[in-house]
């Protein structure tokens, strides 16, 4: 009875762990298969410029990420030199993923060395809900890039938005000047935009867009320049790291054996340990670490004639009548 127990509750397992498996890799196709191949989260913290110099003269397009967001407005961040050329343009206006347009205001522009400027887009209650983002847990953390990191610049190159280039660029390097990756697929129109990582968090606003080599601002550096400005940012770090990000998970099942070599079922539940690392920053990272031991995993080995007890054995010390007496388990 206790072993048919023991293969029904086995078989349990695996096809939990089957369903688990076949869940993850149907989500992976879902998102992979979102309108184009940006998930749609991502997607919605793009937007498209596109700026009027003169009256009657031909737009000029860019991007721009959605980083802020009140009842009433939404903040844009965008480089610069997209909204300002030897003049300031007269009318911007902003195009989003679900295709509706609205006209911006510039709200600020960086005297210092940063490549960025702000753009206003007032919204309505009605369209409040289609405009912003899914989620705002998109920020990432540049300073976690490697060289030949995969990542993907979202603009409007070429006036095509709301793309990204398969396979991924790749990062050359990253510091203070911002970050440097190699790329075919920027262009005209990427300015702007975000560079995203391979778990589709924002890095970085691209500046320049000049191939075979592209350049982005730090997105740590863009939004403590909007905040500086006392512009409201949303965009903002994930609660919780997604999967293969920054996190390492360890499992370690104790099952205490019999003599015999089989499993005894004297705890419903095993001992074990469960381990989770977690990088905050290149050279910081925190540790937390849970132990559960069974009673059965509680035992020692005993030294008996200035050897060990057989290989494969262990033994638990009674004390019985002032004499040690060992069981084997």
């Amino acid at each position: 009875m206790r072993r048919a127990q023991q293969i029904l509750a086995r078989s349990r397992f695996r096809t939990a762990l089957f369903a688990c498996v076949f869940c993850t890799l149907c989500g992976t196709r879902r998102i992979a298969g979102q309108g184009g191949n940006v998930p749609d989260e991502a997607k919605a913290l793009i937007v498209k410029v596109v700026t009027y110099y003169q009256e009657g003269s031909a737009p000029e397009v860019g991007a721009g990420i959605i980083v802020g967001a009140t009842a009433t407005d939404l903040y844009v961040a965008t480089a610069r030199h997209v909204v300002r050329r030897d003049t300031v343009a007269q009318r911007i206006w902003v195009v989003l993923p679900s295709r509706d347009s609205a006209e911006a205001a510039l709200v600020a522009r960086a005297r210092s060395r940063l490549d960025l400027a702000v753009l206003r887009v007032s919204v309505d209650s009605a369209r409040w809900r289609r405009w912003t983002a899914y989620s705002w847990d998109r920020r990432g953390e540049p300073g976690s890039l490697r060289g030949n990191d995969p990542v993907s610049p979202v603009g409007c190159p070429q006036d095509s938005c709301w793309q990204a280039p398969a396979p991924a660029d790749r990062v050359i390097g990253v510091d203070r000047l911002g970050i440097l990756f190699q790329s075919s697929f920027v262009g005209p129109g990427s300015s702007g935009g975000a560079l995203f990582n391979a778990w589709w968090e924002v890095v970085g606003m691209v500046t320049e867009d000049a191939p075979p080599r592209a350049n982005a601002i730090r997105i740590d550096e863009v939004l403590a320049q909007v905040q500086a400005w006392r512009i409201p940012v949303t965009l903002k770090r994930p609660s919780l790291p997604r999967a293969g990000y920054r996190t390492t998970i360890g499992l370690l099942l104790l099952t205490p054996t019999s003599s015999t070599g089989a499993g005894t079922t004297r705890s419903g539940v095993p001992g074990g340990r469960l381990t989770i690392v977690h990088q905050v920053m290149s050279a910081v990272s925190w540790h937390v670490a849970a132990l559960r031991l069974t009673p059965q995993n509680c035992v020692r080995p005993v030294l008996e004639s200035g050897r060990w007890g057989r290989p494969g054995h262990w033994r638990r010390n009674e004390r019985r009548d002032g004499r040690i007496a060992t069981d084997d388990r």
